[in-house]
């Protein structure tokens, strides 16, 4: 287990997206949910890279409960609320950093207090972590656990490891009741995270 610093992490381990059973090339859940859900060709010379607004909301709150010293590396805070004008289309052109609204921020930093502060459990586990943690998995260990289908090395970054015998990962929902959280489960593939 390796903690890193989540930008870092597509950069570390990588796919071979060439040749996946390479000795250097390592899957991510995303990555075998991708190849997974379209076409093998589209997924070696045609990568997704997108985010909705519920992935980049969730970011933002991942940054300010496991990472806030990054934050100010990471976003800018718009003083425009739309980007409808010329100059606050030409502001957000000239940003290197993902731009955010107030509003935002806002949110984020109050689903970051529950989860830090409010909410007792979620304190506890979040203060007893390491957090952003790669754990990796070489084929080679996977075949001597008896896992000798798996002919490929694995990856997954870990938002939290708490000292027990668990792990944790973030995710946010729509939905907070049992029936939204299973839907959200099945709809996004956590399960096979997990």
């Amino acid at each position: 287990m390796l903690e890193v610093d989540p930008n870092d992490y597509h950069t570390k381990l990588t796919c071979n997206r060439e040749n996946i059973f390479a000795d250097d090339s390592w899957l991510s859940k995303s990555a075998i949910s991708e190849f997974a859900s379209g076409s093998p060709y589209v997924w070696r010379y045609h990568p997704k890279q997108y985010e909705t607004k519920a992935m980049a909301h969730g970011t933002l709150i991942d940054t300010l409960v496991t990472t806030p010293e990054l934050f100010d590396e990471m976003y800018v805070v718009s003083e425009y609320d739309k980007f409808t004008t010329k100059a606050a289309k030409e502001w957000k052109a000239e940003q290197t950093k993902t731009v955010i609204t107030q509003t935002q921020k806002d949110q984020a930093e109050q689903a970051a207090e529950m989860l830090l502060k409010k909410h007792p459990i979620s304190a506890s586990i979040f203060a007893n972590s390491k957090k952003q943690v790669i754990l990796k998995m070489t084929k080679g260990e996977l075949q001597a656990a008896g896992v000798d289908w798996i002919k490929v090395n694995l990856k997954c970054l870990l938002d939290l490891v708490p000292d027990g015998k668990y792990l944790a990962d973030l995710k946010t929902v729509h939905n907070l009741s049992k029936k939204g959280i299973e839907r959200a489960i099945a709809d996004f593939s956590y399960h096979a995270q997990g």
